[in-house]
């Protein structure tokens, strides 16, 4: 930028915004064209001095009158012909010519950097003329076009460059320049490219070594620049000492627990609650901003609908609603959250570019902050795998791939670096990614399955359906599942039967396959600690039910791999459609069951029946029902040749002291053409029954012999049906197996 030196003929403008203290010494100078500044030297340095400049920042931070502005200028111009060496009053003239350029016209910032390179000549000394210098170069660095603004990048000579180093230079001649320092973070946080990290932790590690700085300010930004630069500790202590300073309770609360929440501590929750409880729409919008990469937009929709203590109350059912979901503790969502929204904000940052998609890219985030892998980062964290490809210099600035499990399936996710190296987007197929990255993947995930039934073109149109199934599923969820080093095997049987006053009993039963837990031996045997964890989720995703338990499953004798232990859970729930998930482990070895939808339904005008439960003795893995039958449950659907099956099961909505008839049938499955052609089938078993309803609801227990049926897969059906019409079924498919 050249120098101007001050004269008549010279344009002013522009005011970086301040904390709005009015003083009565500028309002007079509007009134009467004049303002007093003190004689040039080392009187800037002296602390009532620099209160003096600060006061008249603030004062023109309030002016919006740029008729009164400009005649203020120009009665500055005049003095200023007459003490060229005046470097306060180029500090006057550059301010005012900031606050000129922000009410508009962008010469003014040109003006202002003039006046600034004036004073830092005439004093070199001094922070305030590089502050300013700082302010002007980066705005003349807003709205240049993208193309201007890479070229000057790649320079080193963007405005934004410009300004983190006169804002620097600030904090080397005066290393305690709070305002310097502020600036320097903000507009190092803003940046794209070129970004100095290192040299803004260092101004602000600098500043700490000159003594106590009481300004609170400097603690907020320090722990700022710290958490997204540097060390959460050191973050965190910067943030309490904010606190302790005076700074606003309900900002420091939040920036405490961000930072504490990053470092894993869920201890953090409590402040966190009580910091978005707090009035005041600049910590309502930070809440916000933490929120908005995972939340739908009905989520944001009520969140922005409500008062502070509203959104403390949506918060706490935001987070707590998502552990659960996660079969996760109180709090460990909201600490994996934040520890991927600082990990995302080092790594996966968007450039300055402008972006700008082809008609072939189907994802759109819409993100300002993130690229596709940043998006996809902060909803589901680290990936199971990630191949990061070589590709060809002028093709791409490269590719990556990356797996997870994500409602239990496994996705893949593809990103090319196309037309900028900080803006990695989601391809909807591995064949869209460079001819060396394509083929790697291909080779290590999914090899091509060309046969006589599946062309090539029919394979690339179905690897292209399912990426962008996959995409749609990850871009519109968030989670943070369960991951073990060791499988664990395991069987599980849901089941909704037993029902009571208004409610009906959900029954888990399971068995794990020993493997390789761990026993500890007893006096009287051996204890296999099992962690089990459940969660019960109403129609809108919150917990009704939650279980975090160890259960301590005793044997007499120290068990071998391939045998089982056995539990039962029975939960007593209301009417309703409810998802349930569900996990056992061991240390390091694990499993999560798939979901499971639960249709709970209570006795109603309507005859229907209960699920079936089905199972043997010999088991071993029984409940009491409330009219004190015993019911006996079989996670892995199996019985032997020959064996005694036990059998209960309730009819619901019949009619007090009439007749019903209910009817069993156990029969091999399948059948259709192939039976009716071939014959065969084996023997079947028929049973029916005529009985009197004792209630709305009755309770059958049945004993079935399954004696002269051969080993297979069979199914049991049972019919119940009133004379006056209506009739309900329901199957249980088992196997039989050979003695």
């Amino acid at each position: 930028m050249p120098r101007v030196a001050p004269n008549a003929g010279s344009k002013r403008s522009g005011s970086s915004p301040r904390p709005s203290r009015r003083v009565a010494v500028l309002a007079c100078a509007l009134a009467v064209g004049a303002l007093w500044w003190p004689d040039g030297t080392a009187a800037a340095q002296a602390p009532e001095d620099r209160q003096a400049l600060e006061q008249f920042r603030d004062s023109l931070a309030t002016a919006s009158d740029t008729v009164s502005l400009l005649r203020l200028e120009a009665s500055l111009i005049e003095h200023a012909k007459l003490d060229r060496q005046n470097p306060i009053l180029h500090l006057r003239l550059g301010f005012l010519a900031l606050r000129l350029g922000t009410l508009g016209g962008k010469s003014h910032f040109e003006d202002a950097g003039s006046e600034f390179e004036w004073a830092a000549e005439l004093e070199p000394d001094w922070p305030y003329p590089l502050l300013g210098l700082g302010v002007a170069e980066r705005e003349l660095g807003r709205g240049v076009g993208s193309v201007l603004f890479g070229v000057k990048a790649m320079l080193g000579k963007d405005q934004d460059t410009k300004a983190v180093t006169a804002f620097a230079g600030a904090a080397q001649v005066d290393p305690g320049f709070v305002p310097a320092l502020t600036e320097l973070a903000q507009t190092t946080d803003s940046m794209r490219l070129n970004r100095r990290p290192d040299l803004t932790l260092a101004a602000f590690r600098r500043a700490a070594t000159t003594g106590e700085i009481a300004d609170p300010e400097y603690h907020l930004y320090r722990g700022r620049v710290e958490r997204a630069f540097g060390d959460l500790d050191s973050a965190l202590a910067a943030f309490q000492r904010y606190l302790s300073l005076g700074g606003t309770r309900g900002l420091a609360l939040l920036e405490i627990a961000r930072s504490r929440l990053a470092l894993g501590q869920t201890e953090a929750l409590e402040p966190y609650f009580e910091g978005a409880a707090w009035e005041g729409p600049e910590l309502a919008a930070l809440y916000r901003s933490d929120i908005a990469p995972i939340a739908t937009d009905g989520e944001l929709a009520d969140f922005d609908s409500l008062d502070a203590a509203g959104r403390a109350r949506f918060l706490r059912k935001f987070w707590l609603k998502r552990d659960a979901a996660d079969l996760r503790s109180d709090g460990e969502r909201v600490t994996e959250h934040y520890r991927r929204l600082v990990y995302a904000r080092r790594h996966f940052r968007l450039g300055p570019f402008r972006r700008v998609y082809d008609y072939g890219e189907r994802y759109r985030s819409g993100s300002r902050e993130f690229d596709d892998r940043g998006i996809i980062y902060v909803r589901h964290g680290p990936p199971l795998t990630r191949q990061v490809h070589v590709t060809p210099a002028a093709a791409t600035y490269g590719a990556e791939s990356w797996t997870y499990v994500i409602a239990e399936q496994m996705r893949a996710f593809h990103f090319v670096g196309r037309d900028d190296p900080s803006d990695y987007r989601l391809v909807d197929s591995p064949l869209r990614m460079p001819v060396a990255a394509r083929e790697e993947f291909l080779l290590t995930w999914a090899p091509r399955a060309v046969t006589a039934d599946v062309s090539l073109p029919m394979y690339a149109t179905n690897l292209r359906v399912q990426t962008l199934k996959d995409i749609d599923v990850a871009t519109t969820t968030d989670s943070y599942e369960l991951r073990f080093a060791k499988p664990i095997e395991a069987f599980a049987q849901v089941l909704v039967t037993g029902a009571r006053e208004g409610r009906n009993t959900v029954h888990v039963a399971y068995a794990i396959t020993v493997g390789d837990l761990v026993p500890t031996q007893l006096v009287s045997g051996w204890l296999y600690p099992v962690h089990l964890r459940l969660a019960v989720l109403d129609s809108a995703g919150a917990p009704v039910v939650r279980v975090d338990t160890t259960s301590l499953m005793v044997a007499s004798r120290a068990l071998g791999p391939d045998d089982h232990l056995l539990g039962h859970l029975a939960l007593p729930l209301p009417a309703g459609a409810y998802t349930l998930r569900f996990a056992l482990s061991q240390g390091d070895v694990g499993g999560i069951f798939p979901r499971e939808a639960i249709d709970v339904r209570i006795p109603g005008e309507a005859l229907d029946l209960s699920d079936l439960v089905v199972g043997t003795r010999k088991m071993g893995l029984s409940w009491v029902s409330p009219g004190r039958d015993t019911l006996f449950f079989d996670p892995f659907r199996v019985v032997s040749e020959g064996a005694v099956m036990e059998l209960y099961y309730e009819v619901y909505g019949l009619t007090p002291e009439e007749p019903y008839e209910t009817e069993i049938k156990v029969e091999k499955k399948g059948g259709g053409l192939f039976r009716k052609v071939f014959g065969g089938g084996g023997k079947k078993i028929r049973l029916g029954f005529s009985e009197t309803a004792p209630g709305r609801l009755a309770r059958s227990r049945r004993t079935i012999d399954l004696e002269g049926l051969k080993p297979g897969e069979y199914v049991l059906t049972i019919t119940a049906r009133k004379p006056s019409g209506g009739a309900a079924e329901r199957q249980h498919f088992f196997v039989i197996e050979e003695r």
